[in-house]
């Protein structure tokens, strides 16, 4: 899920104890009137996912390994499929334009990520004037464009496997043209890298309460009316908790950069709910942790637990009912996903 916001002179006309990127809203210090504000400048926000084209692909993907069975395959587990594979150390970023010190600042936020001991690290050419796709000759593996709706990252592999390099595979609405404060500027970038990295949201950790925490019936109210108009399934996969795996999560975190602070009447207990978050502008402790986990500093420590979860889903795909025929695509892409590593 990702979240459209207004745009930058919309949110910088805005009372500064609203502070919006993609969604991100906190009432901790407003008043009764300034809540019923809030309230209703979010109903006129719309809670957007990725670009319709490649929501699509997504969805095909996903439905094509759900022939497989891997839709039964506890989604930590079946995220695992997104992370970059052991064989991968460089991720190459570029720019679909945008002017150089923006994609400066972009840079250099990005790589407080691959700053923790990790073995992936960014690529941009330079950090004080990354390159642009327009001038790039290889593969890139993350490619940011700002002329699309809101602040959106395809999640890990997704972004070379649904995306073609003409595509944009992270969406800064924008950033190349209106000035941004630096804590909320530092808290998208943080926050989409994360997506890039194979990040999903925190809010729906197996290990966090904040499924049972949610007011539902708000939750729905809110968003199957317009302007989102979203079915109950559709609010159900994107508010509610993850399955365990214990391959990829972690404790829960409410200080992730991964974790939106959503209105207090989004919990029954409101701003008392575990899940109630303030404003995230940095990486956590949690999530310095996490990412050495899914990346580890030695290299070859990633292999083993990545070949244990490639051989799990390969068995699981292929004792799937239907013929070869029908598997065949499916188990193709499954295969791209997750490539032998030695």
């Amino acid at each position: 899920m990702r979240y459209k916001s207004p745009t930058f002179r919309e949110r910088m006309s805005n009372t500064r104890s609203v502070i919006l990127a993609a969604f991100c809203l906190t009432a901790s210090s407003l008043g009764a009137s300034a809540e019923d504000k809030l309230t209703q400048q979010l109903n006129a926000w719309k809670l957007e996912a990725l670009p319709p084209q490649l929501a699509l692909r997504v969805n095909r993907q996903e439905q094509a390994f759900a022939k497989l069975g891997l839709d039964q395959v506890p989604r930590g587990v079946y995220s695992h499929l997104k992370l970059w594979p052991p064989d991968t150390d460089v991720l190459r970023v570029c720019f679909f334009g945008g002017p150089q010190a923006v994609r400066h600042r972009i840079a250099e936020y990005a790589t407080q990520w691959t700053q923790q001991h990790v073995y992936l690290k960014f690529d941009f050419g330079t950090v004080e004037d990354p390159r642009l796709c327009s001038d790039d000759t290889g593969i890139s593996q993350i490619r940011i464009g700002f002329d699309e709706e809101g602040y959106w990252s395809l999640v890990g592999q997704d972004s070379i496997q649904i995306a073609t390099q003409s595509e944009k595979s992270m969406n800064l609405s924008g950033f190349d043209e209106d000035a941004v404060e630096e804590e909320e500027f530092r808290r998208v970038v943080l926050h989409e890298f994360g997506h890039a990295l194979g990040f999903e949201h925190e809010h729906q950790n197996p290990f966090s309460k904040c499924e049972n925490e949610f007011n539902w019936p708000r939750i729905y109210q809110y968003l199957e009316g317009p302007p989102n108009n979203w079915t109950k399934e559709i609010i159900d996969h994107n508010m509610r908790s993850l399955h365990e795996s214990g391959l990829i999560a972690d404790a829960f975190d409410p200080d992730s950069i991964m974790l939106y602070t959503f209105p207090a009447d989004y919990f029954e207990r409101g701003q008392a709910s575990s899940c109630f978050a303030s404003y995230n502008t940095e990486l956590s402790a949690g999530d310095r942790r996490l990412v050495e986990r899914m990346y580890p500093e030695d290299r070859l420590a990633a292999v083993k637990p990545y070949q244990a979860a490639r051989e799990m889903l390969l068995k699981k795909a292929e004792s799937a009912e239907g013929g070869p025929g029908t598997k065949a695509p499916a188990m193709e892409s499954l295969n791209r996903y997750l490539p032998s590593v030695h």
